[in-house]
């Protein structure tokens, strides 16, 4: 039994993913043949198509990593993220020996509990009968895949010191790894904050250096007053 750390790693991706974004995006007004439209330019109209909220076209490209030492936590929190393709590790036939420790948190309970599974391994138990008595403090594998739309999504969400910090790491991690790829796709990827330059949360964290949108809504009431005056 052993203490695991968050380990990504980038898999595969689609190839000349912002050419093709661009392309896709050009498709709907252009009438000329799809093979013969231009992709010059990619980077101002990946900009547009993101700040117009005009996002399918981000779908037509694909990422796939390798996700290694994360809890059974986090993947919960994971698989939430409908938009997504999950392969992952099944305690029907492998056998867990390491577990992920929350900052620092000393998990007796942890060893006790992979310990008794072990034992019934060894009694001859099947392991998807002994997988039971795993804390979910064990760590797992997948392998996941992801369009642009839904990681952009996944790290407005889960990049923001609101979430809790497993998974964080991990969008944190994943986010390092797409953004030398796709810069333009990603530019401004992050917390929702770091996307829209406002917060929306309902306490926010306080930490970041952005108006919070109830603010925004009062200074825009305040605008529609003094306007009609």
């Amino acid at each position: 039994m052993s203490l695991t750390n968050c380990n990504v790693s980038l898999l595969a991706y689609t190839p000349e993913p912002e050419a093709l974004i661009c392309l896709a995006a050009r498709r709907c007004r252009s009438d000329k043949a799809t093979l013969d439209i231009d992709t010059d330019g990619a980077e101002r109209v990946i900009k547009r198509v993101i700040e117009a909220g005009h996002l399918s076209v981000l779908e037509h490209v694909n990422f796939t990593f390798a996700v290694d030492g994360i809890s059974r936590v986090c993947l919960a929190q994971l698989t939430r993220h409908r938009i997504a393709s999950f392969s992952v590790q099944s305690q029907r036939t492998a056998t867990v020996n390491d577990y992920v420790a929350p900052r620092g948190l000393v998990c007796i309970g942890v060893d006790r509990d992979i310990r008794c599974y072990k034992e019934e391994l060894d009694a001859g138990f099947e392991h998807e009968d002994a997988r039971y008595l795993l804390p979910q403090a064990v760590a797992t594998s997948l392998v996941m895949t992801m369009n642009a739309r839904a990681l952009l999504h996944f790290f407005e969400l889960r990049c923001c010191r609101k979430a809790q910090w497993e998974i964080r790491e991990l969008a944190n991690q994943m986010l390092k790894l797409v953004k030398p790829i796709a810069p333009n796709i990603f530019k401004n990827a992050g917390a929702f904050c770091s996307q829209n330059g406002y917060c929306r949360e309902t306490a926010p964290c306080g930490k970041m250096n952005v108006p919070h949108k109830d603010f925004l809504f009062e200074l825009y009431q305040f605008w529609e007053r003094e306007k009609n005056k």
